[in-house]
C-alpha cells in the first residue's frame, strides 16, 4: 500500500502510498480531459474568471469562423433550398457531422500534444493529416446522405418557390 522514497545513500526519506498515485493520475487525467475539450489550463479554484475565460476564447474561435463559413455557404445556396425546400432537413446532419469530425480531429491533435506524442514541429504535419482525414470522412458521409436522399420517401420537387 505503499512505496519507500530513498535518497542516493539508501536512507528513507518518504514514502508514496497508493493515494498519493490516485491524486496525482486524477490531476493529471483533468488538466488532459481540459487541455482536449479545448478549455486550454483552467484552475477552477483559483485562477479567475477572466482568466478562464481567456484562456477558453482561442479553442472556441476555431469554432466561431466554421460556424460563420457555414452561414456563408448556406447563404450561397439560398436559391436551391427555395427550389427544393427539403434540401433544408439535412442542414442539421451537416453541421452534426462537421462538428463531430472537427472535434475528433481536435482531440486527437489536443491528446498528442498534451501527452508529448507530437511535439510542435509535427503539429503542421498532423494538422494535414487530419485535414486529410477529416475530408475523406466527410465526402463518404456527404455520398451517403446522397443516397439517402435519393430514397422514394423524399420528395425534391425542382418547382420554383413562391
Amino acid at each position: 500500500m505503499a512505496v519507500p522514497v530513498v535518497d542516493q545513500l539508501r536512507r528513507l526519506v518518504g514514502i508514496v502510498t497508493v493515494d498519493d498515485v490516485i491524486d496525482v493520475i486524477r490531476e493529471e487525467n483533468t488538466e488532459d480531459m481540459f487541455k482536449m475539450s479545448g478549455a486550454g489550463e483552467i484552475d477552477l479554484t483559483s485562477r479567475s474568471l477572466l482568466k478562464n475565460t481567456r484562456a477558453r476564447l482561442p479553442w472556441l474561435f476555431a469554432s466561431f469562423i466554421g460556424g460563420i463559413l457555414a452561414a456563408y455557404i448556406i447563404g450561397n445556396f439560398e436559391t436551391q433550398l427555395k427550389r427544393a425546400a427539403a434540401l433544408a432537413a439535412f442542414i442539421p446532419i451537416i453541421m452534426g457531422m462537421g462538428g463531430n469530425i472537427g472535434t475528433q480531429s481536435s482531440t486527437i491533435v489536443v491528446r498528442g500534444l498534451a501527452t508529448g506524442g507530437i511535439n510542435l514541429k509535427e503539429t503542421w504535419q498532423v494538422l494535414w493529416r487530419e485535414l486529410v482525414n477529416g475530408t475523406s470522412i466527410g465526402l463518404t458521409y456527404g455520398l451517403m446522405l446522397s443516397l439517402f436522399a435519393r430514397l422514394p420517401f423524399w420528395d425534391f420537387s425542382t418547382e420554383e418557390a413562391s
